[in-house]
C-alpha cells in the first residue's frame, strides 16, 4: 500500500509566478522545485537543477510501479530456474520501495 499522491504526475515548467512544478492530472501541486535564498532570491546553482528535479518527481509514481512490477519478474525468474541468485537483487529493490513507503 502506498500513500502518496497516486500517479500520473505531470512536470510543468517555470513561470513568473512559482517555480518548476509537479502536478497530478487534476492541477493539483505535489511540489514545487523553485529554489530560494534566505534573503528570497534564486540560488542560480540551485535554480538551474529545478526543471531536472520537477521532472525526475514527476517519473516517481511510474518509476514506482516499475519497480514493483521487476520485482514480481524477479521473483518468478527464481521460481522458473529455482535458484536464489537474484536475492541480493531483491533487497535492493525492496529497500528504495520501502524508502518510497516511508518505512
Amino acid at each position: 500500500n502506498t500513500k502518496f499522491t497516486p500517479g500520473p504526475w505531470e512536470y510543468a515548467a517555470s513561470n513568473k509566478h512559482h517555480g518548476p512544478l509537479v502536478m497530478t492530472e487534476y492541477g493539483a501541486t505535489v511540489c514545487d522545485c523553485y529554489y530560494m535564498s534566505e534573503k528570497s532570491k534564486p540560488v542560480i546553482h540551485l535554480s538551474e537543477m529545478a526543471a531536472p528535479n520537477a521532472r525526475l518527481i514527476a517519473a516517481a509514481p511510474e518509476m514506482y510501479q516499475a519497480l514493483v512490477d521487476c520485482r514480481r519478474f524477479i521473483e518468478s525468474l527464481a521460481v522458473i530456474t529455482g535458484t536464489d541468485i537474484h536475492h541480493e537483487l531483491l533487497n535492493i529493490v525492496d529497500g528504495v520501495l520501502a524508502k518510497a513507503r516511508g518505512e
